[in-house]
């Protein structure tokens, strides 16, 4: 590029100097080092600015895709618009323990701005236990998973699968998986005919099939453990960082890998938490269902008896009906009696329960957020039985007809589930007035106003119309706006005749 530059000055006269400008190609930029857990993957950005006054297209070339990604469309160019700035990410998955072969030359080229360059690094550091895979299935049932484990190294491994539920080993694998409070037993069943001595070639998945078949209404937790190893039988090199972990009281473990005697790693383990959740059986018959009727703008106030069917071990029977609704027992009428215990009272039961509503879609939520109350009044656990039974306080208050089918779900502080159906039905409300108009004449028009207020504090936007089917010579206006507050003289409405 050339140019000129000139220096005037009344005393000394004028400077002028030939300006001749070369743009060296921009150095390579370090960018910071990535660090991710084997099996897993991570990214940073890339941010690319373009100095000039136009547009430019950007090529993208990456020296090692095994190892980095670029989120971008391959078969475009990355387009920068003029004195603008873009993040590109870049995804890093490594494929060996340490820093091994993870580095990359990232480089975007230009026509006009030549060739931007970023090299890349990174470490591949021990896998740690991952989030806890959740299944359910219903109660005394089973339903099966598949977690897919994927083979992070660029060489042939050999696999053990191990599925346990002893707590003393998982204890010894990660404590932050363990709550005291849960037991677990054998509803977990490992589907693979051989489980051990597995050959996974690189980069190759292996599905790891599972059952669970809950029978008890309580959280069952199981721990699956694929450990890998070399095909050849060496040892990986690996330093000392990441190979121990804190626990909750301060020992230190290691549990995603096995030293050798020289102080290699003789296997590497991914441990994947396993939770299921038992849940009862659906209420599948229409007639076994509680129904909730009740007129527009009205309320009505039931109690909604729930049986909760094995939340005991004495209760993994069936029941002939697991929910129903009644009258509130008159404050001055005797409760009947039952040969049961309050839940909670004493150490007879030490279950607790919490409960929600929910809708079978945002309009129904919408609809009856506002019109539907449910608290627990009372609960109660059968001295023979062990049946429990819930009593809540059902109030329903609609504002306009409406019918919609909603499941009240109970858990357990064990882990269980159960739903129940309820059939919610609003009915047209009674009219509010009966409006009389006497006619002046054929085509003549005759009106009536009156004033409508929101009925709160606040105002409310209406929609006002006759239903279809109605006469057109009435109309009605406005029939859109604002309904003014409590307080206010209201918002006027009127109704015209013309016949």
């Amino acid at each position: 590029t050339r140019g000129s530059l000139i220096f005037y000055g009344a005393s000394v006269g004028e400077f002028w100097y030939d300006l001749d400008l070369v743009a060296d190609t921009p150095a390579p930029k370090v960018l910071p080092q990535m660090e991710c857990e084997l099996g897993r993957w991570t990214r940073q950005f890339i941010r690319l600015y373009n100095p000039t006054d136009e547009p430019i297209e950007l090529e993208p070339h990456n020296s090692n895709p095994n190892n980095f990604t670029l989120e971008v469309d391959p078969a475009k160019p990355v387009v920068l618009q003029s004195r603008s700035s873009l993040m590109v990410p870049l995804q890093f998955l490594p494929s060996a323990l340490g820093s091994a072969n993870h580095t990359a030359e990232i480089t975007f080229c230009s026509e006009t701005l030549g060739d931007w360059v970023y090299l890349a690094s990174g470490t591949g550091i021990l896998p740690q236990p991952l989030d806890p895979v959740m299944v359910s299935a219903e109660f005394q049932s089973n339903t099966s998973l598949i977690i897919p484990f994927r083979n992070p190294f660029d060489e042939a491994v050999i696999v053990d699968v191990i599925l346990t539920d002893q707590k003393q080993f998982l204890h010894k694998i990660s404590e932050s998986v363990i709550k005291q409070s849960i037991t677990t037993d054998s509803a977990f069943c490992l589907l693979l005919k051989h489980p051990h001595n597995i050959l996974l070639a690189p980069r190759a998945t292996l599905d790891l099939p599972l059952t669970f078949a809950p029978n008890r209404m309580e959280l069952h937790e199981a721990v699956c453990v694929v450990s890998v190893r070399r095909e050849d039988g060496r040892s990986w090199k690996f330093g000392e960082r990441d190979m121990k972990v804190e626990t909750m009281d301060g020992d230190s473990v290691e549990r995603s890998a096995s030293r050798t005697s020289s102080g290699g790693l003789r296997d590497v383990r991914w441990i994947y938490p396993i939770h299921g959740v038992p849940e009862s059986h659906p209420v599948k018959d229409a007639s076994r269902a509680a129904s909730v009727e009740c007129q527009a703008r009205n309320r009505v106030e039931e109690r909604l008896e729930v049986t909760l069917m094995g939340a005991a071990p004495s209760s993994a029977g069936g029941y002939p009906n697991p929910m129903k609704t009644r009258a509130i027992t008159p404050v001055d009428a005797q409760r009947p009696n039952t040969d049961g215990v309050i839940v909670g009272e004493g150490n007879t039961v030490t279950e607790e329960f919490s409960y929600e509503i929910e809708f079978e879609s945002e309009d129904a939520q919408s609809q009856l957020e506002h019109s539907l109350g449910l608290s627990l009044v009372r609960k109660q656990r059968d001295r023979v039985s062990g049946v429990v039974v819930l009593i809540f306080n059902l109030i329903f208050a609609p504002a306009k007809p409406l019918r919609h089918n909603v499941e009240l779900l109970v858990k357990s502080a064990t882990g269980g589930v159960w739903r129940f159906p309820i059939r919610l039905c609003a009915t047209e409300p009674t009219p509010d007035d009966i409006i009389t108009i006497e006619s002046v004449g054929l085509n003549k028009e005759s009106a009536v106003a009156f004033r409508l207020t929101s009925q709160q504090s606040h105002p409310v936007a209406f929609h006002a119309y006759f239903v279809a089917g109605s006469d057109p010579e009435f109309q009605v206006f406005p029939q859109t706006g604002e309904l003014l507050p409590l307080g206010t003289n209201g918002t006027q409405i009127s109704i015209s005749f013309t016949p």
